[in-house]
């Protein structure tokens, strides 16, 4: 059977569910990302306070250095904002939603950060919160 793929309602379904998994207790996660590609590196290191909450949401409250020009800050919080939303939402038939999740501290190499770096450590840290925390099934 061929189906068709429709955005539209994927999306519809998962922002209307009706069950989900939010966060029992407060909880600090962290990731380091490295990776040495011959001369090349990638490299980003986030660490989140995740706090029990009724829906999803991220802060990232001036961890950002101030050497970052506003455009590398709103890059590299898009792909933290995306890994998460990538991780916690997009995993499975029922999301994890319940959390508040505020970004306390990043590192980051000035040629070696990049997006995707971001994203990759980001995404760890959200499987990390996933498997070593304590969930609570709403329904």
């Amino acid at each position: 059977m061929k189906q068709n793929l429709n955005l539209e309602d994927w999306l519809r379904k998962k922002i209307t569910f009706t069950q989900f998994w939010y966060l029992d207790k407060s909880q600090t996660v962290e990731f380091e990302f490295k990776k040495i590609h011959g001369p090349r590196s990638s490299y980003a290191f986030v660490r989140f306070d995740c706090n029990p909450s009724t829906h999803l949401s991220f802060n990232s409250n001036n961890v950002f250095d101030s050497k970052l020009s506003p455009d590398w800050i709103k890059l590299f919080e898009a792909s933290i904002c995306e890994a998460i939303v990538d991780s916690l939402i997009c995993n499975s038939l029922t999301p994890y939603f319940g959390c508040e999740l505020n970004l306390i501290q990043i590192k980051y190499d000035e040629v070696g950060s990049s997006e995707d770096s971001f994203y990759k450590a980001t995404k760890e840290a959200m499987k990390e919160l996933i498997i070593t925390s304590d969930w609570k099934h709403y329904v």
